[in-house]
């Protein structure tokens, strides 16, 4: 799985997440907020884990992003 963290206008992150054979550009191209953070995910033991970057979009994840992915998607 593969994710990006996106904020809106008033600065919330959100995480968006999509099959790996997505490139992360794709994922976000139409959107119309800016890209914090972008990775790959998986739920290991019940908790998600987020590492790694996108090469397509020039970021890497962050150690916090593990924690947002798991407050939206238990």
């Amino acid at each position: 799985m593969k994710y990006v963290i996106v904020t809106d206008n008033q600065g919330e992150e959100s995480p968006i997440l999509f099959p790996e054979c997505i490139p992360h550009y794709c994922a976000v191209n139409n959107l119309r907020t800016v890209v914090v953070s972008a990775g790959f995910c998986w739920k290991e033991d019940g908790k998600w884990i987020a590492s790694g970057m996108s090469e397509s979009l020039h970021k890497n994840s962050r150690p916090e992003d593990s924690e947002l992915i798991q407050r939206y998607f238990k």
